[in-house]
């Protein structure tokens, strides 16, 4: 599930911003990843973690871009939804811990959230 929100998002992103606007973007990203000491430059939305889709996504000023795709969502529900994904796959990666049925739960919600979002005309 946690690669197909991840495929979703990806395409959402696609969908959001025209190649100039997306560049533009990673840019932004990338200048805020400095001030912070990242060390690997984002060339493409391939190279995305999640952290950087809650950045994307849920940053003020890229919301316009994105409310058409979830026009019952506040910006800050779905950044705590971007979020929530965010910290499973961490947990699940990193602490190697069992995912329970309540973390399928929201993942498989936030998944169909994404998808239906896609699905919407625009």
């Amino acid at each position: 599930m946690l690669s197909e929100i991840e495929i979703g998002l990806r395409q959402l992103i696609v969908a959001a911003f025209d190649p100039k606007k997306l560049k533009n973007a990673l840019e932004e990203i990338n200048r805020a990843n400095e001030r912070r000491g990242g060390v690997r430059p984002i060339k493409s939305i391939e190279d995305f973690d999640f952290a950087h889709y809650v950045q994307l996504i849920a940053s003020q000023s890229n919301w316009q871009s994105f409310q058409k795709f979830f026009p019952r969502s506040q910006r800050k529900l779905l950044s705590k939804e971007l979020d929530n994904a965010r910290n499973l796959r961490n947990d699940v990666f990193h602490f190697r811990r069992q995912i329970t049925r309540a973390d399928t739960t929201i993942l498989r919600g936030f998944r169909d959230k994404v998808y239906v979002a896609l699905a919407l005309p625009h």
